[in-house]
């Protein structure tokens, strides 16, 4: 199993992620109005649903890239990384947002004692 990497681990998990998503997002459609971007979990929501689909089309052209190092394939791992700090700034405004609502939360309720 260490001789070679299972790519195809790798694509049908990033399908599994993108399959929650949207299984996650229908759900919320249908039990409230949908996620709001006010929301932390939607900046947690959409970097995954960027990121996932991208790395699980890198890694099923995995073998492809690895026999043809000068094809023009190659340049799609410099997508997959963009959209990796894409997703980890995404993960960075919905972890401000969570912050922003706590501290308002202990404001308030240093406040009003409750």
């Amino acid at each position: 199993m260490s001789a070679r990497f299972i790519s195809e681990a790798v694509s049908v998990n990033n399908l599994v992620y993108t399959g929650w998503i949207l299984l996650i997002i229908l759900d919320q459609y249908e039990v409230t109005d949908g996620i709001s971007p006010s929301q932390p979990f939607f900046w947690y929501l959409t970097g995954i649903l960027l990121y996932a689909p991208c790395t699980m089309l890198v890694f099923s052209l995995w073998q492809y890239i690895k026999i043809h190092p000068d094809s023009l394939m190659t340049r799609l791992w410099v997508i997959q990384s963009i959209f990796n700090i894409t997703m980890y700034g995404l993960f960075t405004i919905g972890i401000w947002k969570d912050y922003r609502t706590q501290t308002a939360n202990i404001a308030h309720y240093r406040e009003n004692g409750k």
